[in-house]
């Protein structure tokens, strides 16, 4: 027999990370300003190290996403 159980979330979100959207517009951002500057510089690096940054945190919010949409627990 299944049994039902009700979770209730208080989420505090006083420092937390980015939000999904802030993330993407920072990838768009920072794709649109690599096309600005030469290719092999600092800031093209610094450029593309904060879009590989942001998509990162892309990939582990999906991936959390995925632990709950599959029955999964998340644990620290």
């Amino acid at each position: 027999m299944a049994e039902e159980v009700a979770l209730k979330l208080d989420i505090q979100t006083g420092n937390a990370g980015k939000t999904l959207k802030e993330l993407k517009q920072e990838i768009k951002d920072a794709n649109a300003a690599m096309s600005t500057v030469q290719k092999g510089s600092k800031a093209y690096y610094d450029l593309a190290k904060s879009a590989g940054n942001a998509k990162e945190e892309i990939k582990d919010i999906k991936e959390a996403t995925n632990l709950f949409t599959k029955g999964g627990t998340i644990s620290e």
